[in-house]
């Protein structure tokens, strides 16, 4: 594949062949990569989170069934 450098804009180049675009600015996105696989880390330890907290409730609630019944 042939590229042609982009007026301006150091990290982009026209494919010769498609006149499409690309980003060669790799660095980039490896720190877009990592950033996104961060986000889905939170939002995970998020959800769970919220999972243990309601597990927790119906523990509690159990346990003071069990406890008003003697």
């Amino acid at each position: 594949m042939k590229y042609i450098k982009v007026k301006d804009a150091e990290e982009l180049v026209r494919d010769v062949n498609s006149s499409a675009i690309l980003n060669t600015d790799n660095s980039g996105l490896a720190q877009y990569k990592t950033r996104k696989q961060k986000e889905a880390m939170v939002d995970r330890i998020i959800q769970e989170q919220i999972e243990l907290r309601k597990e927790v409730g119906e523990i509690k609630d159990i346990l003071k069934q069990l406890i008003g019944q003697k």
